[in-house]
């Protein structure tokens, strides 16, 4: 299990994921397979998007995108009090 997807779990608590689709508009299937941290088709890890991250953390308020997007590895710790982040090529501020 990944470590964003050990976090996704846990911010879920005992939520279904169904329950954690309809609250994210993501597909509670996709949830599951991110929680693994495993493509089952291909038996690669898995990193969920930045759009997919920020679902999330609107449908999960208790953990901030800038929080799980530290944790999947898009940014550095000391990036978050800038707001600067890479978002597959494109620099937000």
């Amino acid at each position: 299990m990944s470590e964003v997807g050990k976090l996704m779990r846990k911010i879920r608590g005992k939520d279904s994921l169904r329950t954690a689709g309809e609250k994210t508009g993501i597909s509670h299937n996709y949830l599951s397979i991110l929680e693994k941290g495993i493509d089952p088709r291909t038996g690669s890890p898995i990193k969920p998007s930045p759009d997919t991250l920020r679902a999330f953390a609107k449908g999960y308020p208790t953990v901030t995108y800038e929080e799980l997007m530290k944790v999947a590895g898009y940014i550095d710790e000391d990036e978050i009090g800038n707001k600067k982040y890479n978002d597959d090529e494109t620099t937000i501020r």
